[in-house]
């Protein structure tokens, strides 16, 4: 969406280290005014694709899901019985640490793959959708 975007393109203004990092990527593939982006030359973007993703990681498109209890749980103490409708916040799962190193840093590197820099950061959990 358009304020997933904004709030992308607010990430690379507010990290001028990052943002020349992604410059000099863009220069390296698309040395020209008229060069076109292709799906081609898209595959020669990783640092473009991680910027992308750790946007969506702090802007994320949806920021929750709701789901039925198929049947009763227990959680922390508490019953919920089954047919229950419940939500579950991504933006919260996003920016826990318990899931994500320095969640409340933008740091496109823990999206790129053998990147020494970003492996630190990289995703503790192989479920979430990003």
């Amino acid at each position: 969406t358009s304020s997933t975007l904004a709030g992308i393109l607010l990430c690379i203004a507010k990290n001028p280290d990052k943002q020349q990092k992604l410059f000099d990527e863009l220069q390296r593939i698309l040395p020209h005014k008229d060069s076109k982006l292709t799906i081609e030359n898209m595959q020669n973007l990783p640092y473009l694709r991680a910027c992308i993703k750790e946007g969506m990681r702090y802007y994320p498109i949806i920021t929750g899901t709701m789901r039925r209890l198929p049947n009763d749980v227990v959680l922390s103490g508490y019953r919920i019985p089954a047919g229950v409708d419940i939500s579950i916040s991504s933006n919260l799962i996003l920016r826990n640490e318990k899931f994500v190193v320095e969640p409340n840093k933008y740091i496109p590197e823990r999206w790129v793959r053998n990147d020494p820099e970003g492996r630190k950061y990289h995703i503790e959990n192989p479920f979430l959708f990003l």
